[in-house]
């Protein structure tokens, strides 16, 4: 009976092996930038910051796509606990670009993802001081300039909405520890019904 119970225990054993675990730890997530995803920013850019939930390994990088699809690389990339920091030769000029990073987490993941931001560095449409006539044309034909708190308010709610998509898709894309103990729980359960059967047959 006691070879009956060790093989019953090496076969749980193997069983419960066999389960793919993730670690109990959550992956790294950005939780902050600067600059903001989807921010339009109307100073140089110099340098970009990436802070995660997590502290980050050594090796860690990031690099930006201007709109022609052109590589920028950062002349400097640190890496201090869980946050990033790039510095660029020269300031980004005016344009859309593409941040993209790549990190190894806390947990051994290596995690790729993007964001784009907006540099505007030069004011284009100025009301002409030798015209003041063209002052009023131009004040119709941005009327976001009359009540700018609006486009900021705006931008800040697609920015909380967009972090809490990103969230919401990290905790969809990570089951729950909970989850997998059921899952072990019911093998095992399964495991034991089986060998219960099996052994009262063979009594019989």
């Amino acid at each position: 009976m006691n070879k009956k119970v060790s093989a019953l225990f090496m076969v749980l054993a193997l069983i419960v092996s066999m389960i793919p675990m993730k670690s109990a730890e959550a992956h790294s997530v950005l939780e902050n930038s600067t600059p903001k995803e989807g921010a339009t920013l109307e100073k140089p850019v110099e340098h970009i910051e990436l802070s995660f939930n997590t502290k980050i390994e050594k090796g860690s990088t990031l690099y930006v796509l201007n709109q022609k699809g052109e590589k920028i690389e950062p002349t400097s990339v640190t890496v201090k606990g869980n946050v990033l920091q790039a510095s660029f030769k020269e300031s980004l000029a005016s344009g859309t670009y593409q941040v993209k990073w790549k990190i190894l987490g806390a947990d051994g993941h290596l995690i790729e993802k993007q964001y784009s931001f907006t540099a505007s560095t030069t004011h284009e449409g100025s009301p002409d001081t030798n015209n003041p006539g063209n002052s009023g044309q131009t004040d119709k034909a941005n009327p976001e300039t009359e009540n700018p708190g609006n486009s900021t308010s705006q931008q800040q709610e697609t920015d909380e909405k967009k972090a809490s998509q990103q969230v919401k898709s990290e905790n969809e894309s990570n089951p729950s520890p909970f989850m997998y103990g059921m899952i072990i729980v019911i093998l095992i359960a399964g495991a034991l019904l089986l060998f219960w059967m099996l052994f009262s047959k063979k009594r019989q």
